[in-house]
């Protein structure tokens, strides 16, 4: 392992897109630019499950039961209709030619999100940072989400994508962007 040093510390700006059909080519990659992503995080939510010895009354293992990854990100372009059509399953135009939201729409509760899902791409600023490929991503509306119509702050949007398998069986995939494949 090498030794810390701050000048190795990245900063990792980039963009999201759905659905790219091309890693090689420039962004969007073939698919369709959600915008600029002010920030992001992805958790892999690993599972484990202590073993416990009886002898001993303590653990003694654990057991990998496995992850389920989520991506989320704050979008700094709120006012997109690919950015309001992906994330919400309720969208009209409106009189404007622009897209809104409709609540309650169409969609209703206990309907799977299964059939809106996109392949996600989060292409880095940098090709010296990771980028991240979500092979069945559900776009998700976090509850606790909000959007600040504030004089003080940017307006951005919050999103979150949960990652599940595609029917390759591939989740996520995570490294440089010339190392990925679709």
């Amino acid at each position: 392992m090498a030794a810390g040093n701050p000048n190795t510390v990245l900063r990792a700006p980039g963009r999201l897109s759905i659905n790219p059909n091309d890693l090689s080519a420039a962004y969007p990659h073939g698919g369709t630019a959600l915008g600029v992503v002010a920030s992001a995080f992805a958790n892999p939510n690993f599972t484990t499950e202590p073993v416990f010895a009886e002898e001993f009354a303590e653990a003694v293992d654990v057991v990998y039961l496995g992850q389920s990854w989520v991506f989320g990100a704050r979008l700094r372009n709120v006012q997109d209709g690919d950015v309001l059509g992906t994330m919400f399953p309720n969208t009209s135009a409106g009189g404007s030619g622009t897209k809104i939201i409709d609540h309650p729409g169409t969609v209703g509760p206990g309907t799977l999100l299964s059939s809106r899902s996109v392949i996600l791409l989060f292409t880095p600023r940098d090709v010296t940072s990771d980028a991240l490929l979500i092979y069945r991503a559900l776009p998700l509306v976090e509850a606790t989400a909000r959007l600040a119509f504030s004089a003080l702050e940017e307006l951005a949007f919050p999103v979150i994508f949960r990652a599940i398998r595609n029917t390759s069986g591939k989740s996520i995939a995570l490294g440089k962007l010339g190392d990925l494949t679709l």
